[in-house]
């Protein structure tokens, strides 16, 4: 006996069409993506490194039984000139025989939708406002979707922090190890969202989350900031086809 037809699910005309909408952001600072293609050496000239320290005991037996013994510690400091690993930003040509600065911010598994997760999360509506996230897009100013230029290479007033880390040696032996990673400031962006027809939520819950990504930590290390400047419904961007 054949299964029975299941319900017809009745869609809309005007779910079909899909919202676009602009957001401009301002990078407080964003920091570069930690991987073995965009990961160089670094020299570090200033840094101070403890080479030897060691006690010597000048006691001289039964002639200074009843003093204490006198002891005297020598520590030896050096600068060397240690390399480290530093996290870059990606580098890519311009097409006009330069290079630009790119950031895996768009995309649906971009630096941006991550944003919106933490916020959902945080705001503890992840269990009903996560999945209908999946049906919005984010794109850079031109479309961009694996990367939005964030700068002009060579490194566009790229700052360079240190951080002290933690990694597993042999035998479980933890010890401090220090990367160092780029950081973008300050940088204003354009991007784009386009948020699917069929998406549920409405613009008053897109508004939340956006709002949610001022105070949330964001990108990379998560030790970035990012401010909302503005944010407006557009129609469909020219680099879409549209007419």
């Amino acid at each position: 006996m054949p299964p029975k037809e299941g319900k017809k699910v009745e869609v809309k005309e005007e779910q079909l069409d899909d919202q676009w909408y602009e957001w401009k952001i301002r990078i407080e600072s964003l920091y570069a993506r930690q991987d073995q293609k965009n990961t160089v050496f670094y020299k570090m000239p200033e840094l101070i490194r403890l080479v030897q320290e060691r006690t010597e005991d000048f006691s001289q037996g039964n002639e200074v039984r009843n003093r204490e013994i006198a002891t005297r510690t020598t520590k030896t400091v050096r600068k060397v000139q240690q390399q480290i690993p530093l996290h870059r930003f990606e580098v890519r040509a311009d097409g006009n025989g330069g290079e630009v600065l790119v950031a895996p911010l768009a995309g649906k598994f971009g630096i941006i939708k991550q944003a919106f997760h933490r916020v959902l999360l945080s705001m503890g509506k992840a269990k009903y406002w996560a999945p209908p996230t999946d049906l919005l897009n984010v794109f850079g100013l031109n479309g961009q979707q694996d990367g939005v230029v964030i700068g002009k290479a060579p490194a566009d007033a790229i700052s360079i922090e240190q951080q002290t880390m933690h990694s597993t040696q042999q035998k479980g032996r933890m010890v401090q190890v220090p990367v160092a990673w780029e950081v973008a400031k300050k940088r204003e962006i354009v991007l784009f969202l386009k948020q699917n027809g069929v998406c549920p939520l409405g613009k008053k819950e897109l508004e939340a989350i956006l709002h949610g990504c001022n105070d949330i930590p964001f990108g990379p290390n998560k030790r970035g900031s990012l401010t909302g400047l503005d944010f407006a419904e557009v129609g469909k961007p020219n680099w879409t086809g549209a007419n």
